[in-house]
């Protein structure tokens, strides 16, 4: 079984990881 507090902390990172990455990818699209 997987350690719940790493398990909750890695969902948090890719949850902020996939909120960045698809503002950074909206902004490229934009300026670019």
């Amino acid at each position: 079984m997987v350690m719940p507090r790493e398990e909750l902390l890695e969902r948090r990172g890719f949850a902020k990881r996939d909120v960045r990455s698809k503002a950074y990818w909206a902004d490229g699209k934009r300026g670019r």
